[in-house]
């Protein structure tokens, strides 16, 4: 059960080190990422996630409708659109995300490395799990 609630400026500072990024680019990266990964969860997930989540991003995790399943590459694609960044460097940005996630709010980035079906795998690897 996940439920701890961190600062919004310690998981964006978290971010900015993982990734060695600027303030405003690791709070894009952290709310697309969510967003992007929130649709392969279920709604109890969703939840659960959302009440881990800063104030200042929980609403990211609250997308609507059925859990997507879609292949890692397929997520990557869309994020680097939201991002407005090509795949390679969306996978850097989720990589950072998801460590960050892991470190100031621990099982709240498995959860989201769940919904890409890559438990034990790096986001970052090339190719469809």
């Amino acid at each position: 059960m996940i439920h701890i609630v961190v600062e919004h400026s310690e998981l964006v500072e978290a971010i900015g080190r993982r990734g060695d990024l600027d303030k405003a680019t690791a709070e894009a990266a952290l709310t697309a990422v969510i967003a992007t990964l929130a649709h392969g969860l279920t709604a109890p997930d969703r939840d659960r996630l959302a009440a881990a989540l800063p104030a200042a991003v929980e609403e990211a995790a609250l997308v609507p409708g059925r859990p997507e399943h879609r292949p890692p590459d397929a997520v990557m694609i869309e994020l680097a659109q939201r991002l407005d960044t090509g795949t390679e460097r969306a996978r850097h940005l989720a990589q950072a995300v998801l460590a960050a996630l892991e470190d100031t709010a621990p099982g709240t980035g498995e959860l989201l490395r769940a919904a890409l079906d890559v438990r034990g795998r790096d986001v970052s690897a090339r190719g469809r799990a």
